[in-house]
């Protein structure tokens, strides 16, 4: 981002840049290793979110059935 307002100031203020600048650009990409336990971590939380769901849904059904109940 830093790189693009650098190379796009210019004395007009018009604030451009042109294709050779975004050829040119260095965009950091971390190692493998990083992303791929990145990975993981994201399909960790995703797994989580998935048991937390289920677990409510269990538990309004659960509710409904309870409270019907009471007013029977």
């Amino acid at each position: 981002k830093r790189q693009f307002f650098r190379l796009g100031k210019t004395t007009s203020g018009l604030n451009t840049i042109n294709i050779s600048n975004v050829r040119e650009a260095v965009i950091a990409v971390p190692p493998m290793v990083l992303q791929k336990k990145f990975v993981g971590i994201i399909n960790a939380v995703k797994k989580t979110m998935t048991i937390l769901q289920d677990s409510a849904q269990t538990m309004d059904a659960n509710f409904a059935s309870i409270a019907f109940s009471c007013f029977e």
